[in-house]
């Protein structure tokens, strides 16, 4: 690793998914994912290890969770790690390439 740079580790992220059953079936058997309860049912989510996938699927609503500020070109926004962090945008390389 380039010294002086801290590794990366990812928090979350989303799936969209249009069969709860196969989807679950699918991470679960194939990927060995740990299916969690996220939400009201049929919501889950899947995680591996300390990395967990947000499952947007049938009857669920998300047309209220939208980013209020755009996320700008090589930034990210990372979520709590729910250890009392706060969401923060943070740059994802050191710098841009040429």
């Amino acid at each position: 690793m380039t010294e002086g740079l801290k590794p990366l580790r990812l928090d979350h992220s989303v799936l969209a998914v249009s069969d709860w059953s196969a989807s679950n079936q699918f991470y679960n058997d194939v990927l060995g994912a740990e299916i969690v309860p996220h939400g009201d049912p049929p919501r889950v989510a899947y995680r591996f290890g300390d990395t967990q996938l947000n499952v947007h699927g049938p009857g669920v609503d998300v047309s209220t969770n939208v980013a209020r500020v755009p996320v700008q070109p090589a930034t990210a926004t990372s979520a709590s790690s729910g250890r009392g962090e706060s969401p923060r945008r943070s740059p994802i390389f050191s710098r841009r390439a040429s």
